[in-house]
């Protein structure tokens, strides 16, 4: 997916839905900042050259639902998990217009829950990918705990800044690529 087609879904998925109670201040950070769509136009680059296409991707944190469209959009069959309710009703609504009216095929899945909930954690080993930008560095050891449970080969798309090479290390996961030291791309 181009650059332009992600700055569009990008400032289409940050447009708030009316009826929808987003903190407006909280939605900005949880959509990171204005270089967005240049990281998601990097991650789907290398899923690509990496032959990862079609592969299920889930988004831990997915606030309003960015990376997940973005995903879906290019053919990676996407799902979102957030704690925050109003954030789960607005990117739900964002991606069934997206699916009806055909930008993507797989209408994906957002789960409303706490991603380190027991339940939750059984179905960790049926995706191939996750995805997680802006999660934190509270929760980096415990993110990485959790994710060990994914398969063997399984991929861990991730900010560099919050999991430092002494949490990857005690882990199992190592970088596979990085890129101006603003992001990893991890398998186990």
């Amino acid at each position: 997916m181009n650059i332009k087609k992600l700055e569009s879904l990008y400032n289409y998925i940050i447009s708030i839905e009316p009826g929808i109670n987003v903190n407006v201040s909280m939605a900005e950070t949880s959509q990171h900042h204005e270089t967005y769509p240049y990281d998601m136009e990097k991650i789907l680059e290398f899923l690509e050259k990496e032959g990862r296409k079609g592969m299920r991707v889930l988004d831990i944190g997915s606030g309003l639902g960015f990376p997940v469209a973005a995903f879906a959009m290019s053919g990676y069959r996407a799902s979102g998990v957030e704690h925050d309710i109003e954030f789960v009703r607005h990117s739900r609504k964002k991606l069934e217009r997206m699916h009806n009216d055909g930008r993507i095929k797989t209408l994906p899945q957002i789960i409303h829950a706490n991603f380190f909930i027991r339940e939750f954690q059984n179905l960790i080993p049926e995706y191939d990918a996750f995805f997680s930008y802006n999660y934190g560095a509270v929760h980096a050891r415990e993110l990485l705990g959790a994710l060990k449970k994914a398969h063997s080969g399984a991929m861990f798309l991730v900010e560099q800044r919050y999991f430092t090479p002494e949490i990857l290390s005690s882990t199992g996961f190592s970088p596979i690529y990085e890129e101006d030291s603003e992001s990893y791309l991890i398998k186990n």
